[in-house]
């Protein structure tokens, strides 16, 4: 297990972090990590791969936060230069099939980034192929395209008491907070505010949506 510990100042991802097979990350409370900007070779991409887990238990969404290289407003100027946030600046979060993530108290905004694929539906904050992904606490908030992407093998999946919100910049199509692709699950206890479209589901889905404040538009299809 490695855990990054909280010191006030930002750890940045330059590049691409493995969580490899048999290895799990997680984090102290009030720790601060900043994903680099596209440009330069560089993407800052967090990748759970087969058997890898990364964990975290906090108590409330700035417990951990997940962030652009360019947000200055939690720890500190890390680019040194003045520069503004925006949705796509750093890659995300990739849970391969085989994966798994179970957290609990985070922040994760601005990613989803312009190199994350020729489809316009894998861009999202958080891409997810593992079984079993759990999120509570948290919030997913003005990232690229999609807030979190659900592949195929993403089964048995929960969201609960976490806010989506903000997501409008987009390739084309829809900028959606949760998108679905065939896979299964709960949402919980969530809020939605300024997404082009809340919930979108497609190919078999299955979901159990329950205290869900949707906005409107509210998902496609609708009802889900």
């Amino acid at each position: 297990t490695t855990t990054l510990k909280a010191n006030g100042l930002a750890y940045v991802i330059k590049g691409e972090v493995n969580v490899v097979p048999g290895s799990t990350l997680t984090f102290e409370p009030q720790t601060i990590v900043k994903g680099h900007a596209n440009f330069n070779n560089n993407s800052g991409k967090l990748r759970v791969k087969n058997g890898g887990k990364i964990f975290f238990n906090g108590s409330t969404s700035t417990d951990l936060m997940l962030t652009s290289l360019y947000d200055d407003s939690v720890g500190g100027d890390a680019d040194n230069a003045v520069n503004t946030p925006a949705a796509g600046d750093w890659y995300g979060m990739v849970i391969e099939n085989g994966g798994a993530m179970d957290m609990k108290g985070l922040t994760l905004r601005y990613a989803g980034g312009l190199i994350t694929g020729s489809d316009i539906d894998i861009k999202a904050g958080i891409r997810v192929a593992g079984d079993g992904v759990k999120i509570d606490a948290a919030i997913l908030e003005n990232n690229f395209q999609n807030g979190i992407r659900f592949a195929p093998t993403a089964n048995v999946f929960s969201i609960k008491n976490t806010t989506v919100r903000n997501h409008t910049q987009k390739t084309s199509d829809q900028a959606v907070g949760v998108m679905v692709v065939g896979a299964g699950g709960v949402l919980e206890n969530m809020t939605f505010s300024g997404n082009e479209l809340d919930i979108k589901a497609s190919s078999g889905y299955s979901m159990n949506l329950t205290n869900c404040n949707c906005g409107s538009p509210t998902t496609d299809p609708n009802p889900l």
